[in-house]
């Protein structure tokens, strides 16, 4: 009898102990996410020679409750496939590529039950993919992201007002860089007006309906500066500056900065390009202004020692995000070289 109490034990104990460990994804799986997320390149590669159903299983044990997994690293996860999927897209193998997507989608949706504030970056990697799918010849599967998003957020108004005006913001400033024959830049600026006030009005009805959309406040500051209405671009920058999109609040630091620095309140100019350096490393504006302020107030070690630590480091990686100022299917690549940005550690 005891020996069937014993046996009956150690199978109860067994099979207790199993689903703990099915939560648990391979060490080497774990490995390769946190590379990943120290800028790390070779880790792209090393996940596509994996077997796919070793992958779905480690997938699937990060993905479960049980794992212990932060939505910071789920969503480093995340970008991992997704870099994976355009690698296997630029290389035809379309199956891979479908079988990375669906990874790095369920990921972020994991990443927003998670992290409610996340659904800004989810959005944003729906704004970018399929246009970026598209240019490296996706044969349709960019259809299916867009139908999706148009499911997800086809009626968020606030989002839609504001991609409207981004369409318009981006007309003006091409308007306002070209000059025809014989036309004066006081025409070609009135000429862009008109957009940036379309672009306004549109921004301004995306803040009623979400006054947490600091994107919006963002572009509507930008414009408001250039309509010379400084106090009201400085609230709205300053709104801005709370964006869970570091992009965002790194611009807005900037765009703050600029406005203090013409004041010549240098103090308050420098405070702020450093802040805008803080939230982005990697950017080139930011150690640009900064080095630029330092130098005008006769710190030009200082100023030195900025641009020696950043743009002029050996193989620096740069990504700026004014280069993605525009609309997400303008420069895609670089909206997703930002989503990978926030990923890093």
């Amino acid at each position: 009898m005891r020996v069937l109490v014993l046996a009956a034990l150690v199978l109860l104990l067994s099979h207790s102990a199993t689903p703990q460990q099915e939560t648990q994804p391979t060490p080497a799986y774990r490995s390769l996410v946190d590379g990943y997320r120290r800028i790390g390149m070779t880790e792209i590669e090393r996940l596509l020679t994996l077997p796919g159903d070793a992958i779905e299983a480690s997938a699937d044990a990060a993905l479960s409750p049980a794992s212990g997994w932060t939505w910071e690293d789920l969503r480093g996860a995340a970008m991992l496939h997704t870099d994976a999927a355009l690698r296997a897209l630029g290389s035809k193998d379309r199956s891979a590529a479908l079988f990375h997507l669906a990874l790095a989608e369920r990921l972020l949706d994991r990443t927003v039950s998670l992290s409610r504030p996340q659904e800004d970056f989810v959005w944003r990697w729906y704004a970018a993919m399929p246009q970026r799918i598209k240019s490296l010849g996706g044969s349709g599967i960019e259809n299916r992201l867009d139908a999706y998003a148009q499911n997800r957020w086809g009626q968020n108004r606030a989002r839609m007002l504001y991609l409207r005006a981004l369409e318009f913001e981006w007309r003006g400033a091409n308007e306002a860089r070209v000059v025809s024959p014989g036309q004066s830049m006081l025409s070609m600026r009135n000429q862009a007006q008109g957009t940036w006030t379309g672009a306004a009005t549109a921004l301004v009805e995306a803040l009623k309906e979400d006054p947490s959309l600091h994107a919006a406040a963002l572009h509507l500051g930008r414009i408001r500066m250039l309509q010379g209405q400084p106090l009201e671009a400085i609230r709205l920058f300053r709104s801005a500056l709370a964006s869970v999109d570091p992009a965002v609040a790194y611009l807005a630091a900037l765009f703050l900065g600029s406005l203090e620095e013409r004041e010549e309140r240098f103090v308050e100019a420098e405070s702020l390009y450093r802040d805008a350096l803080a939230r982005i490393p990697y950017g080139q504006a930011a150690p640009l202004a900064l080095a630029q302020l330092l130098s005008r107030t006769g710190r030009e070690a200082e100023a030195r020692g900025v641009l020696a630590a950043g743009l002029l480091r050996p193989r620096a990686f740069v990504v700026e995000p004014m280069w993605a100022y525009g609309p997400p299917d303008e420069d895609p690549a670089t909206q997703i070289d930002l989503l990978r940005m926030e990923v890093w550690k």
